[in-house]
């Protein structure tokens, strides 16, 4: 069967978070940080910026926190869920 809190869950993270920020992140904030070339010392520093900090640590935990926005548990269960996984190995998964 359809369950239609995780859809809702996972439409608010990829489409309104995830899209915004990305936005954010790619368009402002890698040009700060990284310039604005295409040569490939440039493109890998952004790739392992994202695959390193960015994505473990700013796009990972507000999955969990929107989850738990939707499944009306309290914030700080969504943030511990978060640090368990993260302490089964998590990271080793995503990367």
């Amino acid at each position: 069967s359809i369950e239609m809190r995780r859809n809702l869950a996972y439409m608010l993270y990829g489409g309104i978070f995830v899209g915004a920020m990305i936005h954010f992140e790619y368009n402002w904030l890698y040009p700060i940080l990284f310039g604005t070339g295409n040569d490939p010392k440039t493109v890998l520093s952004k790739v392992l910026f994202d695959d390193f900090v960015t994505g473990p640590f700013f796009w990972i935990p507000p999955a969990y926190l929107i989850k738990a926005l939707v499944f009306k548990y309290p914030l700080s269960e969504g943030m511990r869920r978060y640090q368990e996984d993260v302490k089964d190995g998590m990271f080793l998964k995503y990367w």
